[in-house]
């Protein structure tokens, strides 16, 4: 059983969770018409994410607004492997590969209903740049 859940609006449930699981790997768990979906990962099982239709009876009224403002984020082994998967499946990208001194190199990309997943690999940090925040090297 899942010990923390993510629940997201959505204005096509199906849509999102198939979005879910063809990009980021999930799979459905559970399936309540066409307003729930519950997703996990088989190397994620304590954490699970939920879809709910933005206009549904069970939320409040101001979660029926757009996640904007919301970022979600993902370690992934090979950026550049996951990149390349994504421009294959013509999944929005939002930024380019960057190189970050801080010791990531990342991505954004664009979810339905505009919800920002930002995929990271964690590299090396820049030493110079630790030394420049004050942090040991």
């Amino acid at each position: 059983m899942p010990t923390f859940g993510l629940a997201i609006n959505a204005s096509n449930v199906t849509q999102s969770a198939a979005f879910f699981c063809e990009v980021l790997g999930y799979e459905v768990q559970t399936s309540v018409g066409d307003w729930y979906r519950s997703l996990a990962r088989a190397d994620m099982q304590q954490m699970a994410i939920d879809f709910v239709q933005k206009d549904h009876e069970s939320l409040l009224k101001r979660q029926f607004q757009d996640p904007a403002g919301f970022l979600l984020a993902y370690i992934v082994e090979d950026i550049q492997q996951m990149y390349k998967k994504i421009e294959d499946l013509g999944v929005p990208i939002l930024t380019n590969i960057l190189r970050e001194p801080w010791g990531q190199t990342r991505f954004q990309i664009e979810a339905p209903d505009g919800l920002i997943i930002e995929l990271i690999e964690l590299v090396p940090p820049d030493p110079e740049w630790l030394k420049a925040q004050g942090l040991d090297a």
